[in-house]
């Protein structure tokens, strides 16, 4: 007999094995009797596991869904760690950033010592990411702290992290965040490479970077954090593009805003300068929903003198899945850990549950370079007074930028918001 709610795995055909003793047993009792069986099992740490490819045994997480699910799942994520394994075996240039630090809500520093050579860094190197490995204090899942909770990285290597942080109720959005990420429900052994390439001018300033790790909650351990410098081109077809050699962060004056109502786009345009020399900028965003916006989708757009970027052209499954029941089960291949406590396989808005957020990135060069082409080219008219022509070679080097955002809490775009926060850190970078 099936019992609701009970049942290991909703199947309607149930089959196991028993010791022969016990078999004989149930065939006496059974013997010209109705017989009611109910199929269950306790759960127990170690009651389902995995070998990893180097023949370890490992935790497979909470069994929550059915069973194949979980297991299928699990070797999603097995795979995940040995492709990333493999991408940690190629050549790069290493910087230490922190080892076996307990992290605390209120955060945890290290200072770092920048290379002697860090400038020539920009010219060897098109790639930089950082390496996150988050543990708990104990080997078990169940050491792990519950719930889910953005866990940040700021980098301060010229005195100026006292500047005022967002406050909408998660770690996150500060103007000098190199890195977000969210913490696994219950898991444990969480590690990711992501790319924070166009973060890289950051690192400017003193021989000494002082960099925190702090999250919205619970007490973790970051069992290694390093930056990866590498190349992604192919020097036969391209020369090397090196490193941003600057970059502006997006201040806008209403950080704070809740996105709960048309208000939140309001007062949402900069002028930007770009350097002399510039010849590639590339806009990049970290940007995540939460509270009353977890759970519903977003978009995001910005616009360049005149040119719309948005999330949608690049990132749709990142955040027009929040609200579906297994938006973030297809992220397992990612790097999302799997089968954690909670509701850890609903979709999110720009993020999921025990992985890395990815950066948006667009090439915004034709938006800015070809406007500034055009006002050198007016600029340059014999005819316009010494006052104007000063007035206006400022202007040749400055650009608009304007952002705005759209929920889907009905699936139709609206501007009346989602009734929480967006956390956003979005900066131009100069090549």
């Amino acid at each position: 007999e099936q019992v609701p709610g009970r049942d290991a795995d909703q199947v309607p055909i149930v089959v196991t094995m028993v010791n022969w003793e016990h078999g004989e047993a149930l065939a006496r009792a059974a013997d010209g009797n109705d017989l009611s069986v109910v199929f269950n099992y306790t759960a127990v740490p170690g009651f389902f596991l995995a070998i990893d490819h180097h023949s370890h045994l490992q935790q497979v997480g909470w069994s929550k869904y059915p069973t194949m699910m979980m297991l299928g799942w699990a070797g999603q994520y097995l795979q995940y760690n040995m492709d990333l394994e493999h991408q940690l075996d190629q050549a790069a240039y290493l910087i230490p950033v922190m080892r076996d630090a307990i992290i605390s809500p209120s955060g945890t520093s290290s200072s770092v010592a920048m290379p002697e050579h860090r400038a020539a860094l920009r010219g060897a190197f098109d790639t930089m990411q950082l390496l996150f490995t988050l543990d708990c204090q104990g080997p078990r899942d169940e050491s792990c702290a519950t719930w889910d909770h953005c866990i940040t990285i700021t980098v301060d290597c010229d005195g100026t992290a006292q500047q005022a942080q967002p406050s909408l109720g998660e770690a996150g959005g500060a103007f000098n965040e190199l890195w977000r990420g969210i913490t696994t429900f219950r898991r444990q052994g969480a590690t990711w490479l992501t790319d924070v390439t166009p973060f890289y001018p950051l690192l400017s300033g003193g021989d000494t970077c002082t960099f925190t790790v702090a999250t919205g909650g619970g007490t973790w351990v970051a069992s290694e954090v390093a930056l990866r410098f590498s190349n992604a081109w192919n020097p036969a077809e391209t020369p090397a593009p090196g490193l941003p050699r600057s970059g502006v962060w997006l201040n806008w004056p209403n950080m704070d805003t809740k996105f709960d109502s048309p208000n939140y786009n309001e007062n949402r345009t900069v002028n930007v300068t770009v350097p002399e020399g510039t010849t590639r900028v590339e806009l990049a965003a970290i940007i995540t929903g939460h509270g009353d916006c977890e759970f519903v989708s977003t978009s995001h757009h910005f616009m360049i003198n005149g040119v719309e970027f948005n999330s949608s052209s690049i990132a749709y499954d990142q955040y027009m899945v929040a609200g579906t029941a297994l938006g973030c089960t297809g992220k397992v291949p990612a790097g999302s850990m799997p089968n954690e406590h909670g509701t850890w396989y609903y979709g999110r808005n720009g993020w999921c549950d025990g992985q890395d957020v990815p950066l948006l990135r667009w090439d915004v060069t034709s938006a800015v370079l070809q406007r500034i082409s055009s006002q050198a080219e007016t600029a340059s008219t014999p005819s316009q007074h010494q006052r104007d022509e000063e007035s206006r070679l400022m202007d040749i080097s400055t650009v608009n930028v304007t952002y705005f955002a759209f929920a889907y809490p009905y699936g139709s775009p609206t501007q009346q918001g989602c009734g929480g926060s967006i956390l956003m850190n979005a900066r131009l970078a100069f090549y």
